[in-house]
Parts: structure tokens; sequence; C-alpha cells
């Protein structure tokens, strides 16, 4: 406001001059006080030079009247914040209240990092109303202070405490990895707790029933955690209740539940528990593979092993794609440079990608990178079908921009979502993947096979090299070849392999596809 004011100013008097400042208006300079929260007082000052044109009444009147509304308008400011610290604030403790509470636990829990866990404690003093009519109310308050000075403490280290009823606290713990996490950050806490001071005249020494509650990942509803921490809090009060033993401070540790899938995905990425499979692209005029596929397989100890489509699905959810890809683009080249030096000349590498990652901000600018940190590989990034339906000149651009690069563009699953023929020759295409439900009746319905016939014709009128998916005996080969099909993947050449089985393919038969094919 003091900074509006000058500017102000500036615009209304003649002058060489117009600053706040700390002193007051000297000698020929014209100035009024601003009054600021606190106590301090700040300076409107106009000055020009001695041989000018005076300051007039005028000049001083509206110097005046901009330092009168810039002093009310940060009083009313500092009055708003006040008020808000107040609404915001336990009046004993000084500690944030329930309302300051939930606002920190929604905003913690929409701006948590990938793999940040957080964990709720509620916190309960035990024997709270005994304190109270026993010893009075105010060794209760005094009490009270005490843990919340040292939650306070704990919170200054990256969490957040407050009180949120007459004995109760809760604190949020960020940062943290798993359950156990948790549970040692909470014991640690409860030792802090528990430790005895004299406070006053008088020795206090809190005993309290700690319930924590584990979040490993965005809760559509975070109250939920608080629900659960509170749960687990009055279950240490029913056990000690039950149990008659001697009062001493205790916890129950508890996650909030998660869909199992979910998190086995998530742990997946964040462990970089996948695998990735190789299935060969075969040029069937040479019967030479050109080309591997890497594809995605996930072991996980817990649901065994999950089908790619569903992991994909969970990841998207938890905006943890683009870490999978990173992972699968890194070692998917890694292996591609191992094929290349058994001497094979197989140097080509396709991985899947969502059309939307390939923006600059996203993984573009990532695998632009690739032809340079790998030089002598190409990478070819999978779009599906589906890609088309949603792609915008940005985009597109962006996959030109790719393409310029050096990064190969194919489009995957052709035929089976319907996209317009318009379409695929409007985008910045090298290759077309024909989906396999386009030749499961090769052998006997003759509509299928003008279909691909005409389709490879397509691919080769605009520009791409087209590629048969999901070929599975050598009769549908030998169709294929016949239809002018160039390049095919699938079954018939063998289940995709490790990248430790299909180097030892590559150093033994070099690139040949089969030698149990009849090829040309």
């Amino acid at each position: 406001m003091e900074r509006a004011a000058a500017a102000h100013a500036r615009t209304s008097i003649d002058a060489d001059t117009i600053e706040v400042r700390d002193e007051p208006a000297s000698g020929t300079e014209i100035g009024s006080a601003m009054l600021l929260p606190g106590g301090r007082t700040h300076y409107l000052v106009a000055s020009k030079q001695v041989s000018a044109v005076p300051f007039g009444v005028e000049d001083e009147q509206i110097l005046d009247a901009l330092a009168h509304m810039a002093t009310d308008t940060l009083g009313a400011r500092d009055s708003v914040e006040s008020l808000r610290r107040y609404v915001d604030r336990d009046p004993l403790t000084g500690l944030p209240n329930q309302r300051a509470f939930q606002s920190a636990l929604a905003t913690f829990n929409r701006e948590r990092r990938p793999f940040e866990g957080i964990a709720v404690l509620f916190i309960d003093l035990d024997d709270f109303k005994n304190l109270n009519d026993g010893r009075g109310h105010h060794v209760g308050d005094k009490m009270l202070c005490l843990v919340g000075q040292r939650l306070c403490t704990v919170a200054e280290e990256g969490g957040f405490a407050a009180r949120v009823g007459g004995d109760e606290f809760v604190l949020i713990l960020r940062g943290l990895r798993s359950s156990e996490d948790a549970r040692h950050r909470a014991q640690a806490l409860i030792q802090e707790l528990s430790a005895p001071e004299a406070v006053a005249g008088d020795t206090l020494a809190p005993v309290v029933s700690v319930g924590v509650a584990f979040s490993a990942y965005e809760e559509p509803d975070p109250s939920t955690i608080v629900i659960e921490a509170d749960r687990a809090m009055l279950a240490v009060k029913r056990g000690r209740g039950r149990a008659g033993r001697e009062r001493s401070s205790t916890m129950d540790v508890t996650s909030v539940q998660v869909d199992p899938l979910q998190e086995a995905a998530a742990r997946a990425v964040r462990d970089s528990g996948l695998d990735l499979v190789y299935q060969p692209i075969v040029d069937l005029n040479t019967g030479h593979i050109w080309a591997f596929e890497a594809l995605v397989r996930v072991e996980d100890p817990v649901l065994g092993a999950i089908e790619p489509s569903a992991l994909i699905a969970q990841l998207r959810g938890l905006d943890l794609l683009d870490d999978l890809t990173v992972q699968v683009v890194e070692k998917a080249m890694s292996a591609a440079v191992s094929f290349r030096n058994t001497g094979s000349g197989v140097d080509y590498m396709a991985v899947n990608v969502d059309l939307e990652q390939l923006a600059a901000e996203r993984l573009g600018n990532y695998l632009a990178e690739m032809p340079r940190r790998f030089p002598g590989i190409r990478l070819c990034v999978e779009l599906n079908e589906r890609s088309l339906n949603v792609a915008d000149d940005a985009l597109r651009a962006q996959a030109q921009r790719l393409r310029d690069a050096g990064v190969m563009i194919a489009l995957d699953d052709y035929g089976a979502e319907g996209s317009s023929a318009s379409a695929v020759a409007t985008f910045p295409l090298d290759i077309l993947k024909l989906d396999r439900t386009l030749i499961t009746e090769l052998a006997v319905e003759q509509r299928q096979r003008e279909i691909v016939r005409a389709m490879q014709a397509f691919a080769v009128a605009v520009g791409v090299r087209a590629i048969v998916e999901g070929v599975e005996s050598e009769e549908t080969v030998t169709l294929l070849r016949e239809l002018g099909v160039t390049d095919v993947q699938g079954y018939v050449f063998g289940l995709p392999g490790t990248r430790r089985g299909v180097e030892h393919r590559l150093m033994t038969l070099g690139s040949l596809a089969a030698d149990s094919l009849d090829w040309p």
C-alpha cells in the first residue's frame, strides 16, 4: 500500500522524486506521516530542485490525503490479519485450533509429493478431569500449555499441531514412507510428551493416549484419516480400562484402507519393481528382426502378477504414470544398447506412452533427449488410437518436434477405435500398427483380407510403415505376405523375452526371426 500511495502521488504532483522513507520531509520538501501496524511511522515525501517552482498547498493536501488513505488501509488489513489469527488460534495454548487444523490437513493431503505418506496423531490427555478437580484449573491450564509447547516444537520440524478440544490435540506428520515410519515418530513423540517437568511450582507428567492413522496416498476425503486416528485413540483408552494397568502413555497405529491394487501399483513404481519383456518386430521381406517393443510386467509380492492395463489405470489415477514411463524408457533404451552390441544390427526400441505425456512440461523434453543420450538407438513412442480423439494443435506440434529430434512416432492398435483416415493422415506419424482384431478371421474372411490390403496400401500412400500386430500362426504370416504386408509382430516368433533371453537369441541367431518359417 505504501508503494501504491507513492505511485498515485507521482501522477498528481509535479516533483522530481516521490518516495516512502523513514525520515520526515526537510528543507523545500513536502511530506506526510503514515502510521503503520506495530506503531511504526513512515513518511511519504516529495522533493524537487530548489530552482523549480515551489510546491503548493494543493500538493500538500494531495500528499496528506494519500498518506491518510494508506494509514487507514494498512490498519484495516492488520485488523483483518489479527482477527484471522484470533479465529484460527486456541487462546490458551496459542496452537492452531480445529478450523485451522482442517484447512492444513486438506492442504497437506492435496499437495503431498508422490509416495509421500502423512499421518494424523489424535492425542488425548488421560485423567485431565481429575487433575482439574483435584489440583485446580490453573494446574490443568499449565498442563495444556506444556503439552502445547512440546507439540509446537515437534511441528516446527515440518508437521502441524493443533488443539481441537478441551484435552484433545492433533498432530500431522509429513514425509512418511510407511505406517512403521509413523509408529517410530509417534513413539518418540510420546516419550517427549510424557517427560515430567516442574512448571511454576508444580511437577507435571502428562499421560497420553495416542491414535495414529497413516495415509499412503492422497485421500478423496482427508477427514477419513482423522476418523481412523480417533478410533485408534479410543481403542487405546478402552484397552487401558480393561487391563487396569498402570497409567502410562501408549498408542495404537492404523492405516487408512486403500485399494490393494492401487497400493501395489504405487509400490511397483516406488520400489522400481517392474520388469520388461521384449517382443520382436519382423520384416517379412527379409525374415529378420529390426525392432523390439518393450512390454511392462509386474509381479507384486502380495497380489502376484498385475495386468498391465490395470496397472496403467491405477497409475493414471495416482498421477504416477510419468514416473512409470521414465523407468520403462530408461530400462528399454539400456536394453537396446545391449541388443545392438550383440552385432545383430537391431537398433530400434518402441515404448508405449499417452499422447498427453508428449507435452514439453511432462515428458516431451525428456524424450527429446534420448537420441543424444543413446546415439545410434532409435526410440519409437507408441500412442494408442484414442490419442487422435484428443490431439490438438499443440500436441501435434510437439509430436513433430520429437520427430525432428530423432524420435519416431507410432499409432498403436489402429482399427480398434474407429479413428478416421484423415486424422491419421494429418497427425505426425512414422508407423501405423494395425490392431490384431483385423486379422482374427483372415483365413476365411475375404472382407478382412481386403481391409488389410487396403490399409497396407493406405500406409504406403501417406508415407508411414505399417505393422500388423497379433500374428500367431505361420498360415497368417503367409496370407499377410500375399496381401503385401511387410512388417509384423506376434507370438508366432515366440513369447516376449527377457533382456537376457533376447541377448542370447541375438548372439545365437543374429536378427533371424525364426528358422522354422519358410522365409523367401
